[in-house]
C-alpha cells in the first residue's frame, strides 16, 4: 500500500514534468522560442528571458554572422584549398540554417503548433481513456526520453570535435609561435568557423574568435538539434495516437447474435447498440479529425524548416563527403561525427514521418472492416464520411510541395553522392 501511493505521488502531474520536455523547454528557452506567454494561463510560470537571448536578438546576430562568412569566403576563395573552401561553404550553408531556425518563432502557426502539443495532443493527456492508451503512453515516453538524451550527447560529442581539431592543429603546425613576417608568409590560424576580419591578429586575437566560436557552434547545434528533438517528439505522440485510433476501430463491438437479421443475413445492431454505436463513430471521427488538423498545423509551423534543411542536406552532404574522403584522422574527427549527425537528423525526421504516412494508411483498412453491413442507414453515411476523410494519408509537406518521407531522402542521399563524385574527380584534376 505504501508503495503504491508513492508511486502515486511520482506520478507527472503535466507533460511539462517530464525529463525530455524539461530539456526541450531549456534548450528552446536558450534560443528565447519558448512560448511562455500563451503557456501562462496554464502554468502560471513568468516568462524567463536570458539576457541578450531572445529570438530578435539572435536572429540580427545570425545575420551578422552569416555575411561574415559570406565576406570571408569572397575574399578569400582564391587563397584557400580546394578541402578548406568546402570547409568554409559547409558552415555558412550551416549559419544560414541558424538564421532561419532562429527566426521561427516569428511564425504564429509554430508558437500554436507548439501550445497545442503541450496542452491538447501529448499523449499524457489521453493516457486514462483505456489501459491501451496507457500503454502506448509509457511507450512513446520511454521513446521519446532515451532519443532525446541520445540527441544531446551526440549533440556534446559534435560541438567539441569540431573545436577540438582546429585547435589541435595550431598547436601541430606552432601557429601559436607565428610572427607577424610568417603570418605575411602565409602561416595562419585554423578556425571551425572562419569569419571576415579587416586585419591579421596574433595570439591574442586568436583567443577572441576561439572563445567566440564556442559561443557560435554552441547555438548552431542547438538550433539544429532541438528543432529536430521537437518535431520528432511531436512525430512520436502522433503515432501513439494513430495506434490508439486503430486499436479502437479494431476492437469495435459487434452486434449481439439475438439481434436481427438483414437481407444479407448479417445480424443486425438493436436500437440501444445503434445509439452506442452512433456515440463511438462520432468520438473516432472526432480523434482522427484532431490529428489531421494538428498535423496541417504543424506542417505549416515546420515546412519552412524541412524545406530549407532538405535543400541544406542535398547542398552540403556531398561536400562533407568530399571532405571525408581524404581518409586521415583529422578529416574523420573533424567532419566524420558531423556526417553522422547530419545524416542521423536528416534519415530520423524523414524515417518517422514516413512511419507516420503508412501508419495512417492502415486505418482505411481498419474503418473498411467496421461492421458497416450491421448498421442502419444513418450510421452507413457517418461511417462512409469517416471512410472519406481517411483516404489522405497523415503527412508533414515541406512548403506544401515536398513529402517529407523516405522517397525524399532517398533521393538527396543519391543525388548527395552524385555531385560528390563529380566533385572529386574535379579536385583530383
Amino acid at each position: 500500500m505504501a508503495l503504491s501511493e508513492a508511486n502515486k505521488h511520482q506520478e507527472p502531474f503535466s507533460p511539462m514534468d517530464l525529463s525530455y520536455m524539461k530539456r526541450a523547454k531549456f534548450y528552446f528557452t536558450l534560443l528565447g522560442a519558448w512560448p511562455y506567454q500563451e503557456l501562462y494561463e496554464t502554468y502560471k510560470e513568468k516568462p524567463r528571458q536570458l539576457p541578450l537571448r531572445n529570438y530578435k536578438t539572435l536572429f540580427v546576430l545570425w545575420i551578422g554572422v552569416l555575411m561574415s562568412g559570406i565576406l570571408y569566403l569572397k575574399s578569400h576563395i582564391r587563397k584557400l584549398s580546394f578541402f578548406e573552401l568546402g570547409h568554409s561553404y559547409i558552415t555558412v550553408f550551416m549559419n544560414f540554417i541558424a538564421v532561419q531556425r532562429v527566426s521561427t518563432p516569428i511564425m504564429t502557426s509554430y508558437r500554436k503548433t507548439v501550445v497545442d502539443f503541450v496542452l491538447k495532443l501529448h499523449l499524457f493527456h489521453h493516457k486514462h481513456k483505456s489501459e491501451y492508451a496507457r500503454k502506448v503512453y509509457n511507450q512513446v515516453d520511454r521513446i521519446s526520453s532515451w532519443f532525446s538524451l541520445f540527441l544531446y550527447i551526440l549533440m556534446y560529442v559534435g560541438i567539441i570535435l569540431f573545436q577540438f581539431m582546429p585547435l589541435y592543429n595550431n598547436i601541430k603546425s606552432g601557429a601559436f609561435k607565428a610572427t607577424s613576417h610568417s603570418i605575411e608568409n602565409g602561416t595562419r590560424y585554423e578556425h571551425s568557423v572562419y569569419h571576415y576580419t579587416p586585419f591579421e591578429y596574433h595570439n591574442f586575437g586568436y583567443s577572441i574568435i576561439f572563445i567566440i566560436n564556442w559561443i557560435l557552434v554552441f547555438d548552431c547545434s542547438i538550433t539544429f538539434c532541438t528543432y529536430d528533438s521537437l518535431m520528432t517528439l511531436i512525430v512520436f505522440n502522433v503515432w501513439g495516437h494513430l495506434k490508439i485510433l486503430k486499436y479502437n476501430l479494431e476492437h469495435f463491438p459487434r452486434p449481439r447474435k439475438e439481434g436481427d437479421t438483414n437481407p444479407l443475413n448479417s445480424i443486425m445492431y438493436t436500437e440501444e447498440e445503434l445509439r452506442n454505436v452512433q456515440v463511438l463513430l462520432k468520438e473516432n471521427i472526432a480523434y482522427h479529425i484532431m490529428i489531421t488538423q494538428f498535423m496541417s498545423q504543424a506542417s505549416k509551423a515546420f515546412g519552412p524548416i524541412m524545406c530549407f534543411y532538405y535543400l541544406f542536406d542535398q547542398v552540403s552532404g556531398c561536400i562533407l563527403l568530399l571532405e571525408l574522403s581524404a581518409m586521415d584522422m583529422e578529416a574523420i574527427v573533424s567532419y566524420g561525427i558531423l556526417s553522422v549527425i547530419l545524416l542521423q537528423q536528416l534519415i530520423q525526421i524523414s524515417a518517422i514521418f514516413e512511419i507516420i504516412g503508412s501508419k495512417s494508411e492502415t486505418l482505411k483498412n481498419a474503418i473498411y472492416d467496421l461492421p458497416w453491413e450491421c448498421m442502419d442507414a444513418k450510421n452507413r453515411k457517418t461511417l462512409l464520411i469517416f471512410l472519406k476523410n481517411s483516404q489522405k494519408a497523415i503527412t508533414l509537406k515541406a512548403m506544401g510541395m515536398i513529402y517529407v518521407g523516405v522517397q525524399t531522402m532517398a533521393a538527396i542521399m543519391k543525388t548527395s553522392v552524385s555531385y560528390f563524385i563529380m566533385l572529386r574527380t574535379f579536385a583530383e584534376n
